[in-house]
C-alpha cells in the first residue's frame, strides 16, 4: 500500500477528483466535499477552475466561514491580497472569534 507521504500518482489525482464529485452530487451543499475539490485543483494549479468550486460553495454555503476563509487564504497565497482581505473578513464577520 502507498505511504501517506508519498507523493500521489495522476491516477490517485483522477480517483480524488472522481470521488469529490461523487460527493458533491449526492450533497450538493456538502461544504466539506467543495473545500477539499477546490483546494486540490488550486494546488494542481488550475486556478480558475478552483476559483469556480470556491464560487459555488460559497454561493451554496453563504453563511459558512471556513469556505470564505479558505478561498482567501489560498488568494493570500498567491498574492491577490485585496480579494484575500474581502474574502477573509467575511470569514470574520460570520464568526468574529
Amino acid at each position: 500500500p502507498p505511504s501517506l507521504l508519498s507523493t500521489p500518482t495522476p491516477q490517485d489525482l483522477r480517483k480524488a477528483m472522481e470521488l469529490f464529485d461523487a460527493a458533491i452530487k449526492q450533497g450538493p451543499r456538502h461544504s466539506a466535499s467543495w473545500l477539499a475539490k477546490a483546494q486540490l485543483l488550486w494546488e494542481l494549479g488550475r486556478k480558475k477552475e478552483a476559483r469556480e468550486c470556491f464560487q459555488t460553495a460559497v454561493q451554496s454555503n453563504t453563511d459558512n466561514e471556513v469556505l470564505w476563509h479558505a478561498w482567501g487564504v489560498a488568494e493570500k497565497r498567491d498574492g491577490n491580497f485585496g480579494v484575500a482581505r474581502k474574502l477573509l473578513r467575511k470569514a470574520t464577520e460570520l464568526n468574529p472569534r
